[in-house]
C-alpha cells in the first residue's frame, strides 16, 4: 500500500516481538547467523562468506529472509546487546524462534527493545533497500519506508 498523501510506501506484517523504532536499513538476501557472525564488541559482520561483511547492524534495522545457524544465536544477541550494538530492529520474512528468544532476552535482561516483525504482505528485500530510513511499529505490525527527506539522518553513517 502507498499512503498517497504522505508518499509512503506501508507494508503490513505480524509483529512477533513489539515495540517502536525508526532509524536507516540494512538488508540482505542472504540467511543471517548471529554466532560468530557479528563481532559483539563493534556490531561490524565477520562471516566471510555473507555478503554484509564489513557492514555494522549497530542501531540499524536488519532485514533479512530467514536466520541460519546455531542455537547460541540468542545468546549472541544478547552480547550484541550488552555492548550496545545490538540491531535496532528486525524485519524478517520469516523469523526463526532462537532470534525471538535473543530480543526477548535483551528486553529481559537489558531493557533493550528489539521490535521484530515477519511475514509482510510484500517481501521486504524487494522493497527495502540499505540507507533507506524506515519505521518498525511491530505493535501494529507494519512497516514505513519513508521518503528520501529522512534520508538526511544516514549522512554521516560512513564515517
Amino acid at each position: 500500500m502507498v499512503d498517497s498523501e504522505k508518499k509512503q510506501i506501508i507494508l503490513r506484517g505480524h509483529g512477533v516481538v513489539e515495540g517502536i523504532t525508526e532509524g536507516e536499513a540494512i538488508v540482505t538476501t542472504q540467511a543471517f547467523a548471529f554466532p560468530h557472525g557479528v563481532d559483539p564488541k563493534t556490531g561490524i559482520v565477520t562471516d566471510v562468506r555473507h555478503e554484509l561483511k564489513g557492514e555494522n547492524i549497530a542501531g540499524r534495522i536488519l532485514v533479512y529472509p530467514q536466520g541460519r545457524g546455531s542455537t547460541t544465536g540468542d545468546l549472541w544477541m544478547l552480547e550484541l546487546t550488552r555492548c550496545g550494538k545490538s540491531a535496532a530492529a528486525i524485519i524478517n520474512v520469516e523469523t526463526d524462534p532462537i532470534t525471538v528468544t535473543g530480543a526477548i532476552l535483551s528486553r529481559l535482561t537489558y531493557g533493550t527493545t528489539i521490535p521484530i516483525i515477519e511475514k509482510l504482505d510484500r517481501n521486504p528485500i524487494d522493497i527495502i533497500k540499505t540507507g533507506d530510513y524506515i519505521r518498525v511499529d511491530a505493535n501494529r505490525g507494519t512497516v514505513e519506508v519513508l521518503d528520501k527527506k529522512h534520508q538526511a539522518h544516514k549522512s554521516d553513517r560512513k564515517s
